[in-house]
């Protein structure tokens, strides 16, 4: 039981008796709880969201909640309560009923047996709910004096169950039924023209009555009538508004009133409409005159009254719209703007459309012309002034943490500007989110994802367009390196796809990103410079490069810099001295034939899948991508199934501590076992992988292959000077046949002990260590040794001359290659 609001106490009502309530309604995830509440000497049915207690909307469904999870709840409330909507519309039949007797009155009556669907008696007992399958038009929604209301959207009825004897006890399809009942309650009988007003003229033109108005206190009520963006119930409520308005500032002026009202936003075919005599505008600018006696008066001395210049005016249209005014982490200004029922952020300044075609709209329709594109140039300017004073907010692309790294947010980019919000106790679509992201031109809706019955499995559906080996732990790098591409603020390994023409490489790409990040570009041509990287790589989410056919090193640090967040400073454009800093991490892919000049450090952080030629297996790119898109919700539902498991698992997740790449190898730990995998396989699939990686980092290196190949002859122990190792290596080149010419071998004893100091870590991970600083006499030695010992070996190591032997019996003591081993 609830208190209302003048004390008494309130006895609960009966709870839904679960026979009577159609299954049509039962089947529908539409349901709130309902309490009473006070407000003011009033007391009012307050809808609660069934699931998590808090205050519910019949316009936002995320507030929603199944029939049965409403029942379970419904003991803490007064009741429960259905939302109309989805074609179910709500006919209320207000104070018809005695409670006592049952009767109703002749017109519920009536109304009841028209519409003949299923009926039940309001929690009063003096009301009548029925409920039906259609549609409203236009109109009114509340007709107070008859106690009629119908609803098909934005309100809810509370749901009894207690069902009215002798109607229907079914939801019934009563299109045509709802448009009559309609008409009768909300067609009023034909107006008749009011009164002969006198003729009154206006003593300033067309544009000087519309200066004087948006130079007034009150232009902002009158701005959203003007441009057709208002809050009334309807746009007859709306036209009575404006010309109310209108009446003052063009004093009682008619034929004035009528010219501007047609410049107006409400403007409609109805306004010319035949009413007898006369027409339904000149009726609604008569009742707008009738009995009115104050109107605008221009001052004495200046009939045309001075204005703001026209930059000024779009300055002024700006800050009365925009919800904040900002810049990002950056620097770069931009403006939150409601659009709709959503919040759009823009970037600002003279070169950026998207502002700049909304206030030419807005201008042109206060003030009849598009305006003079200096003042547009001048209007820019002076809010990216405004932004600079205000807050600094982050702005993310396509994926962002929020909540202290407990709530992920995909943002899927549709016009309605709706994220999916995944926890680790599930996901669902909203609109309802409290990070800011910026969108960029290139940037596809996502389509709405589904919700499988198994992850795993349906996750594998993408192998139907992926050319990857049919291998387990090849498959499980894949899907985990998918999964993880949706968590952001992690360093995520390269993506390298190698193989020949005709793997489907570029294909693969094109499916993987239309996953992750859809785009008018799918995938993105090599960079010619630092600069267009660092461009491409900020406006991208995942950035696949294709066909990449050589490997620079500056595009090697460029990519290091975008995975583990380094900053990357480039100039202004326009400027001379001022610079911008980036630092983002971002999901790389790339693909091309096998290359062997990729550094180490480049390779440490990659990811390669060799993909075998499609030979006898072609199909048509039209057939797939068909498929495909058929095939993307289930597969993007089962990504967002394997965040929730992996944002409940992770926890328990032990840090890998042998992996460079930590946060990803923990993750993917994370979501391999929320895909069903058995814990370890992944970081066993994933060491193996690096292990490959390692041996084409040293197979691309000439100099380091030698230095191998000498530690092995001179069984599995080296000591001299970096000018010694560099001619002894140089020898076992030449014995060997690895070619000296390239860029990579070094020149010099120095530069031998660099590209030594370059490759450690890659020695070290097939068992070579070294040693360098120890001084024998003069001579700074270097020590390199094969086994499981830190130190080297304590036995003497002499200090020999002796060139490589060159007599074709040399003793290969390491493998060049794994499967060697």
């Amino acid at each position: 039981m609830h208190n209302d609001p003048t004390g008494k106490r309130l006895t609960g009502q009966p709870r839904p008796d679960l026979d009577d309530i159609p299954s049509d309604l039962k089947g529908q995830s539409r349901w709130v709880n309902w309490r009473y509440e006070g407000r003011g000497d009033k007391r009012t049915k307050v809808p609660y969201n069934p699931a998590t207690g808090k205050r519910a909307s019949t316009t936002d469904p995320e507030t929603w909640a199944s029939y049965d999870t409403a029942c379970q709840r419904s003991a803490d409330y007064d009741g429960i309560g259905f939302v109309l909507g989805g074609g179910f519309v709500g006919v209320d039949l207000d104070g018809c009923r005695d409670p006592e007797t049952g009767e109703m009155t002749p017109q519920a009556q009536q109304i009841v047996d028209g519409l003949d669907s299923y009926t039940e008696i309001s929690p009063s007992g003096k009301g009548i709910h029925v409920i039906c399958l259609g549609a409203l038009p236009p109109g009114g929604r509340k007709a107070t004096g008859q106690g009629v209301e119908l609803y098909d959207s934005g309100r809810y009825f509370t749901v009894t169950g207690n069902h009215l004897t002798g109607t229907a006890t079914t939801i019934e399809k009563r299109a045509k039924q709802l448009a009559a009942l309609h008409a009768r309650i909300f067609t009023p009988p034909e107006e008749e023209a009011p009164a002969e007003q006198p003729e009154r003229h206006s003593a300033l033109s067309d544009e000087d009555v519309l200066a004087a108005m948006q130079r007034a206190k009150n232009w902002a009520a009158i701005e959203g009538l003007w441009t057709g963006e208002h809050s009334y119930a309807s746009p007859s409520e709306a036209t009575l508004a404006l010309l109310d308005h209108l009446t003052f500032w063009c004093a009682g002026d008619r034929q004035q009133m009528d010219r501007l009202f047609r410049r107006s936003g409400l403007m409609r075919e109805k306004w010319d409409s035949k009413r007898g005599n006369t027409t339904w505008g000149q009726q609604q600018i008569a009742k707008a005159l009738a009995g009115r006696t104050e109107f605008y008066t221009p001052p004495a001395k200046d009939t045309k009254a001075e204005q703001p210049k026209e930059s000024e005016r779009l300055l002024r249209l700006a800050e009365r719209h925009a919800t904040e005014f900002f810049v990002d982490v950056y620097g770069e200004p931009f403006v939150q703007m409601p659009v709709g029922n959503h919040q759009e952020v823009w970037p600002v300044g003279p070169r950026q459309m998207q502002i700049k075609r909304w206030l030419t709209r807005l201008f042109r329709a206060i003030e009849g012309k598009p305006p003079s594109a200096q003042s547009m140039t001048d209007a820019c300017l002076g809010i990216e002034a405004i932004c600079a004073e205000g807050p600094t907010r982050e702005l993310h692309n396509r994926v962002a943490w929020a909540e202290d790294r407990t709530v992920l947010y995909y943002d899927l980019t549709d016009d309605d500007y709706r994220v999916v919000k995944i926890t680790a106790q599930g996901w669902q679509v909203t609109g309802d989110y409290p990070i800011l992201f910026r969108r960029y031109q290139h940037q596809q809706p996502q389509m709405e994802p589904t919700r499988p019955a198994d992850a795993r499995k349906a996750l594998q559906a993408i192998f139907q367009f992926l050319n990857v080996p049919d291998d387990e732990d090849t498959r499980l790098l894949v899907l985990v390196w998918l999964v993880s591409c949706f968590i952001p603020g992690i360093a995520h390994p390269i993506l390298n796809l190698t193989g020949s023409q005709g793997s489907a490489k570029s294909y693969s790409f094109g499916v993987l990103r239309a996953i992750v990040d859809p785009s008018s570009t799918p995938t993105l041509a090599p960079p010619r410079d630092d600069d267009q990287l660092v461009l491409q790589l900020n406006n991208n989410w995942m950035a696949l490069f294709d066909n990449i056919s050589s490997f620079a090193q500056w595009r090697s640090d460029t990519f290091c810099r975008a995975i583990t967040g380094a900053g990357y400073s480039k100039r202004k454009l326009f400027t001379d001295s001022d610079t911008i800093t980036y630092h983002y991490r971002r999901v790389i892919g790339m693909n091309g034939v096998v290359n062997t000049a990729y550094s180490p450090d480049f390779l440490d952080r990659c990811l390669i899948i060799n993909l075998d030629r499609l030979t006898g297996r072609w199909q048509s790119e039209r057939e797939l991508t068909e498929a495909f898109k058929q095939a993307l919700p289930g597969i993007l539902g089962a990504c967002l199934e394997a965040l929730v498991g992996a944002l409940g698992v992770y926890p328990s997740i032990a840090t890998p501590r042998d992996y460079r790449m930590t946060d990803f190898a923990q993750w993917g730990e994370a979501i391999s076992v929320a895909l069903g995998y058995e814990r370890g396989q992944f970081l066993v699939a994933y060491k193996a992988n690096l292990e490959e990686l390692t041996w084409v980092a040293l197979e691309g290196q000439a100099f380091t292959r030698a230095v191998i190949e000498l530690v092995g002859v001179h069984e599995g122990t080296w000591q001299g000077t970096a000018e010694r190792l560099l001619k002894q290596a140089r020898s076992m080149a030449t014995v060997t046949g690895i070619s000296t010419e390239g860029k990579g071998w070094p020149g010099s004893a120095a530069w031998a002990r660099k590209r030594l100091d370059q490759a450690e870590a890659n020695l070290e991970d097939i068992g070579l260590h070294i040693q360098t600083g120890k001084k024998i006499g003069e001579d700074k030695i270097i020590r390199i040794w094969r086994g499981d010992a830190d130190q080297p070996p304590n036995e003497q190591l002499t200090d020999s001359d002796e060139e490589a032997p060159d007599d074709g019996k040399i003793r290969i003591i390491l493998p060049s290659n794994p499967e060697e081993s």
